[in-house]
């Protein structure tokens, strides 16, 4: 019953690709105005904000994660010192 569920709530949102496929064969062409605003929605839809980098890691960034020995002794269930 609940695959039947799921199924259905697929169907309920198809016409939503449906509309995006379309939107995005339009923007493509870009040659007549409403291809032109069809790449502005699909830009829109599909723009991230540079300031919002949710693969940005600060342990990363910052050089704060563990050298090479300290993941060693980590793996191996040592113990590891703290910083």
């Amino acid at each position: 019953m609940l695959m039947l569920f799921k199924l259905l709530n697929i169907f309920r949102f198809a016409w939503i690709g449906k509309v995006m496929i379309f939107l995005v064969d339009q923007g493509a062409k870009n040659k007549n105005p409403f291809q032109k605003f069809a790449r502005l929605i699909v830009r829109g839809v599909f723009w991230i904000p540079r300031n919002d980098n949710f693969m940005a890691d600060d342990f990363v960034d910052n050089d704060k994660g563990f050298d090479l020995e300290e993941l060693r002794r980590y793996q191996q269930g040592e113990e590891v010192p703290t910083r």
